[in-house]
């Protein structure tokens, strides 16, 4: 998810270039996901939508 817009290193974290303008969407939406995670970890792709 997102593999085309950020870097990620190794599973937790999102490497973000301060020479760039921030993504703000997928950041927005990989925090989202990681604040609802035990809300939504029994539901297909954690509730996200693709």
């Amino acid at each position: 998810m997102h593999s085309h817009t950020l870097t990620f290193e190794g599973n937790r974290a999102i490497v973000l270039n301060s020479e760039k303008p921030l993504p703000e969407h997928p950041v927005k939406e990989c925090i989202k996901l990681a604040l609802t995670y035990h809300k939504v970890k029994r539901l297909p792709l954690l509730g996200a939508s693709l």
